[in-house]
């Protein structure tokens, strides 16, 4: 065979394979709509994508469009619906429902959150099919039939939290019902029977007593007349990670960083600004720069972002100086938990009580109850900088002080220690109860776990202070009587600058008999031997050896 006719034969063959390959792929796709009634995209529009003609109406209300998970989705204010007219494609035997939902609040006791049901008719008392969350966020799947194991049939699944895009996915095949949150199945639960047929309409956004509404936004909604596969339903959740994955993953980033450099500024990428809310605050002379400095009554509000709610990871670094050990202190406060509408009910919280730092939060599967863990301090930290570190990843919290771990507690595994979401405003200083008196510098937070290294590459992060290289030759052999005025400068590690400071400095010799330093930075040698020598300018210090020869 000459080398053409084999190149022209194996082209022919790539090409066929293609194709076979082309045609494969196709067909799999179209098993994976096989049985779709109705698919809303939501693409700027309510009209229906899967070919039965269920386009939707809004009629009461308005319906908007914004970003979602597949292009557009549509939001729901809280006080609209939509609706598609009964047809027979709509009477489902088995079923799937799945939509993509963004809830943005949290529910009250014994209220309901509608998703997606069929009307009852004349004929029937009981709607056939419903899709719903209760005041405990779970989602429930309704199912009716008279005369079977099906009448009144509820599979509650697990709470899922507001203010997170996820997939929720409900399917029953005539023997089984299932709940899947993004992918994963939530819960399952045997019941035979098949919903019965009716003249109702089909509703999306409104509860079957037409008085509750889904606020929120909701985006691709599929209706199914069979039960997807465990493999489908991952499907769908891979579709949407794969084209909005910063919707659904969080990169793990410092979410807020107040350097209390004359502002209350943030100076992480998420523009999370703090404001005074009451009080006055001064600025001096911190570990970085300056430091805020609080009163009693003092507090910051950092209006409520969505970067501020942490899952499964949690870090907070700050250095601390406090005036008062003998009162309950808060540090930080972030209220408003997604268990529940009470608008004080703490999300986490951080506060100083007595001798002791303690750690508060909400784990969201809890829904009513917060956890709190705490650190004995060995040795008052009164009219003393600190800095402190605590950790949070769902199965410990850790305290740190000073770059070092002093202490970690496991959390107690219950139903999940997912942190809630909160609505509140975060509170720097105050819980609206207690108030923090004294400094603060460098106060972050990440949504993830630091690691032991990272929390004490963060205490030594601080500027430093040093003196010039004659001065440093001079006072190792110092003369008696003789005397070497100090040269002192700053090195702000925001800025990499280097600074001659010629105020706010104080001097201290370890020893007056061997040598002396005055208020201005002279030092004076008095007799033979060695002391040490401390420069302190704000909250940062540095020694040195003085020898006199």
């Amino acid at each position: 065979m000459s080398r053409r006719k084999y190149l022209s034969l194996l082209m022919a063959l790539v090409m066929c394979v293609s194709l076979f390959n082309g045609l494969l792929f196709k067909n799999e796709a179209v098993a994976a709509e096989d049985g779709l009634v109705v698919h809303l995209k939501f693409d700027d529009d309510l009209t229906d994508s899967s070919g039965t003609g269920n386009n939707a109406t809004c009629e009461y209300g308005k319906i908007t469009y914004e970003d979602g998970i597949h292009g557009k989705s549509a939001v729901f204010n809280g006080k609209t619906y939509i609706e598609i007219p009964d047809s027979d494609s709509l009477d489902l035997q088995q079923l799937t429902i799945s939509l993509w939902v963004y809830k943005v609040t949290p529910l009250k006791d014994y209220e309901r959150m509608p998703y997606v049901y069929k009307e009852k008719d004349d004929d029937h008392w009981s709607v056939p099919y419903l899709l719903y969350e209760h005041g405990n966020n779970l989602p429930i799947l309704y199912l009716h039939e008279d005369d079977s194991e099906l009448s009144q049939f509820r599979l509650d699944s697990a709470p899922i939290d507001i203010r997170k895009w996820h997939l929720l996915t409900a399917t029953f095949d005539g023997s089984e019902a299932r709940i899947y949150e993004n992918g994963e199945l939530l819960k399952k639960k045997d019941v035979s029977g098949s919903p019965w047929a009716t003249l109702g309409d089909l509703y999306i956004g409104l509860d079957e007593y037409g008085d509750e509404y889904f606020k929120g936004n909701m985006d691709d909604l599929r209706i199914y007349n069979r039960a997807l596969s465990a493999k489908e339903v991952l499907a769908l959740y891979d579709a949407g990670l794969k084209e909005s994955p910063e919707l659904l993953t969080q990169k793990n980033a410092m979410v807020a960083h107040y350097k209390f450099n004359g502002n209350y500024k943030d100076s992480s990428d998420f523009g999370n600004d703090a404001e005074l809310a009451a009080g006055k605050i001064s600025f001096v002379e911190g570990k970085n720069g300056k430091a805020a400095q609080f009163k009693k009554g003092t507090y910051l509000e950092v209006p409520d972002n969505i970067s501020l709610d942490f899952d499964q990871g949690f870090s907070m670094t700050g250095w601390i100086n406090t005036t008062d050990d003998d009162n309950i202190m808060s540090i930080l406060n972030k209220p408003g938990a997604s268990t529940t509408d009470y608008s004080d009910q703490l999300t986490y919280r951080i506060n100083m009580e007595h001798d002791y730092i303690v750690f508060d939060y909400v784990p969201f599967d809890e829904q009513t109850w917060n956890f709190g863990y705490s650190y004995n301090l060995e040795n008052s930290i009164k009219n003393k900088w600190a800095h402190f570190g605590i950790t949070f990843d769902t199965k410990e919290v850790r305290f740190y002080l000073n770059g070092k771990m002093v202490k970690k507690d496991k959390i107690s595994d219950y139903n999940g220690n997912d942190m809630a979401h909160g609505l509140g405003d975060l509170m720097i200083g105050s819980d609206g109860e207690y108030f923090f008196v004294g400094t603060m510098d460098e106060l972050k937070l990440y949504n993830y776990t630091l690691s032991a290294k990272q929390v004490e590459a963060d205490y030594k992060e601080v500027d430093s202070l040093s003196i010039s290289k004659d001065n440093q030759t001079k006072i190792k052999a110092l003369k008696k009587n003789s005397t070497v005025t100090l040269a002192v400068s700053r090195n702000y590690i925001d800025t990499g600058k280097t600074t001659k400071l010629t105020k706010g400095i104080t001097y201290k010799s370890s020893n007056k008999k061997i040598f002396t330093v005055s208020s201005k930075g002279v030092i004076k040698g008095i007799k033979k031997g060695t002391a040490t020598l401390t420069i302190s300018h704000g909250a940062i210090s540095k020694t040195y050896k003085v020898t006199v020869k």
